[in-house]
This record gives C-alpha cells, structure tokens and sequence, in this order.
C-alpha cells in the first residue's frame, strides 16, 4: 500500500528531525548527557542547531535521484552516493561527515569499481534503516518491493541486515495505514534498550520509543536521549513515528530549526509527486478553513447586549476550549459553502449570504499545521439562531452575550471575532 502524503512527509521529515535532534549527544553514554527536547549545536561537528549529519545526507541522495530521473535508478542512487561522499553533496556542510566505516569502504568501492552490492555479512550497522523512508516510499508507490533490497545492497550487503530492513518496511506499513503495529520491541524498558549502532538494536530501541509514548515529540525525545548512536537511532524512530502520526504531529519550531528547510521540503515534495502520490504537489499549499462569527443583534429597547454563536470543541487540538464554529474546505465547494456546511454541521444553523472578513494566515496560528482560514460574518435578528444544537466534532454549541465570553477562546478566533465586531453595520 502506497502512504498518503501525509504519511510519508512525516516518514521523510520525522527522520530529519531525528538525525538533528540526536546529533549533538551522539557517541555519549546512557544517561552521561544533557537531555535534549530542543535543536542545540553539535560540539562534536562544530555544527549549528538543526544541521543533519550522514543520515539525512543519504535519505537526501536517494529522493533527489528519484525526484530528478522520475524512477527509482541504484546505479544513479550509488552515484549520488559517490558525490556526497568526495563533495558533499546533499550534506548540511560542505563536506560528508559522521560517515561510517562500512559505509566508507562501500562508497568507496562504489566510485572505483561500480559495484552495486557491497559489504559483507559481518558488517550490521544501522546504515540502511537510518535512510530506509525514500525508498520505503519508493518500493511502495512503484509496487517494487525489491527496491529495499537494492538500496540497502548498495552499502551493507548483509543477511541480517536485509531482515532488519524487511521489518522495518513492515512496521512502517501498518503504522502507515492504521497508526497501529503488531510488531513488539524486543526490548521491554529504556533500561534495556541498546543504544549501539548495530541495525537490530537501532530498530528495536526506536519502536520501543514509538510504543512506550502516545506522540511524535515524546516517541523522538525518548529516542535520541537513549545516547550512544542517537542521531540513527532517532532517525529511524522518527521514519517510524513519522508514519504513525504523519507530517502534520511533527513540532513545527524543531521544523523550522533545521537548515535549509524550504530547499528540503521542495525535493521531498518533488520525490513524492515523481512517484505519483497525490497531494505532494512540488509547490507546498495551505490548507483551507473558513471560520463563521455568527452574530445575534441586541433586542431594541432592552439591556440584553448582542450574542456569538460559539462551539466547544470535542477534540484537539483545543480539546475543551470553545471556538467559533468552522473547519476545513472540501474538494468540490467554495469558501461560502464550506462555511454554510460547516456551521450547519456543528451547530445546526442555517446561514444565508455571509460576508467574508479578513483572512487569517500567520504562522503558527494552527498546532496542525500551515492552515488560513477565511472567516465570515452573518448577522442575525435578536430572535434568530433558535432551536441549535451541537453536532459532528463539537461538543456543545451556545450562545454567549458578547460582554461575557468564555476566555480565552481556541486559535485566533478572539481576534476575529475582534474583526467581525468592527465590521458590524
């Protein structure tokens, strides 16, 4: 089964975030290191916050081959291979570094005799599965399963590792497809968890992070700070706990923190459109939302002030808090429908012709993700609005005086109702 866009955006960005998250305290002792939530600089490499080391370089390689020649090509795999290693390329510095020994010879022998199968079966690092995403995604959109073999061949020729990457592959699946796996660490507590470079215990330390934790930030956050190999180690929990949650559960300021994030964002998209998965369009797109303040007028000749309609929301993010009522737009309607549609769903009011007010964009304005709402106001007489009730993801729709609103309310929506209040006839 090929993964959503969603699905494998967070696969491709999950191990990114992993390999600069864990970078820093690699090569440390469990426990003999600072604990790290954020992007800090790597005093081992002399690098700034959010710069990406062999892992991201080779997850890098692999989707540019894919993206620029529109199929999945080793040999062309492998050359990018070669050119990462003598010139850089796809790495966050100048130069290749933090590059393994088996991963060394492999692209060495590579340059020198175009040998696509390299490594020997005593050589069981975790050099596969730290860049498996691209063509995890790449085996799965072209219905070529041989892919993962081919790509792990091309540095660690081994038995034991092809194994690890088959079950990788697996979990990555079904977290894909239902956020759930049947596969089981072998390793029950962090205590137990071996922190090691050797590909099984790579993979088996991340699942236990992905299962001992109900969330991307906490599933990476337990994985790096395992230490020992913790840029690999996070790079694969993040492949995998990018697929459980998808793009959108990956904490934008860790996003935002790593380098060249516009650059790497347009390649996956490109790798991920040359491989025909919608939705993954080269150019990034907003999602769309509109928003509805409705407004019921204040009675003539009474002291009852004019009221909001609003909703409390069911779940997160905002779970609890009350917010105006609005989601996001569907394939096939425009903004006013949208908004009709989802006033009508939540509240089960009836809106006629509203009026759009300024639309919303700043970032960060959604935990979700990059979402612009485009609200709009609709006036109703003093005794309008009769008879709603909550439906769909609200929990409770009311009717609240404009003096006495509950604080604070979800997202931005204070400072549209703000808009709507001044744009009151």
């Amino acid at each position: 089964m090929t993964p959503t866009c969603d699905k494998a955006l967070g696969a491709l960005w999950g191990l990114m975030a992993g390999d600069c998250l864990g970078s820093p305290i690699q090569f440390t002792d469990k426990d003999r290191h600072p604990h790290v939530t954020e992007m800090i600089p790597c005093e081992t490499f002399g690098t700034p916050p959010g710069y990406w080391t062999d892992d991201g370089s080779m997850a890098l390689c692999v989707a540019e081959s894919v993206a620029r020649l529109g199929r999945f090509d080793r040999a062309d795999v492998g050359r990018n291979f070669v050119r990462w290693l003598r010139e850089g390329f796809m790495s966050s510095l100048p130069q290749a570094f933090d590059v393994g020994g088996a991963t060394w010879s492999s692209v060495a022998a590579i340059e020198k005799t175009g040998s696509l199968e390299n490594g020997a079966e005593e050589s069981q690092g975790n050099g596969s599965v730290m860049r498996l995403a691209p063509s995890w995604i790449a085996a799965r959109a072209c219905g070529r399963p041989e892919i993962l073999r081919e790509c792990s061949d091309l540095t660690h020729k081994s038995r034991r590792v092809r194994e690890t990457v088959g079950r990788m592959a697996g979990i990555l699946d079904e977290l894909a497809s239902s956020g759930k796996t049947k596969a089981v660490s072998a390793y029950a507590t962090r205590e137990d968890c071996n922190n090691s470079g050797w590909c099984v215990s790579t993979l088996e330390s991340a699942l236990w992070a992905v299962e001992s934790t109900s969330n991307f930030e906490d599933a990476l956050v337990a994985a790096v700070n395992l230490g020992g190999d913790a840029d690999s180690i996070g790079a694969v929990c993040g492949q995998l706990a990018g697929a459980k949650y998808g793009y959108s559960a990956i904490p934008e300021r860790w996003l935002a923190a790593i380098k060249d994030r516009a650059e790497v964002d347009a390649l996956f998209r490109r790798f991920l459109a040359a491989l025909g998965i919608p939705g993954c369009d080269a150019y990034p797109h907003p999602s769309l939302a509109a928003d509805i303040v409705a407004i019921r007028t204040a009675p003539a000749g009474g002291d009852a002030p004019a009221s909001v309609l609003l909703v409390r929301r069911g779940g997160e993010p905002f779970k609890g808090a009350f917010a105006l009522p609005g989601g996001f737009m569907q394939p096939g309607e425009s903004l006013e429908d949208c908004a009709r549609r989802e006033c009508k769903e939540e509240t089960g009011l009836d809106i006629a012709t509203p009026s759009p007010l300024p639309p919303r964009s700043a970032p960060g304005r959604d935990p979700r993700g990059w979402v612009v709402s485009c609200p709009f106001l609709c006036v109703l007489p003093p005794d309008g609005g009769a008879g709603i009730r909550a439906g769909d993801d609200a929990a409770e729709a009311r009717w609240f005086p404009l003096d006495a609103l509950p604080s604070p309310l979800a997202f931005d929506h204070a400072a549209i109702l703000a808009d709507a209040i001044r744009a009151m006839p």
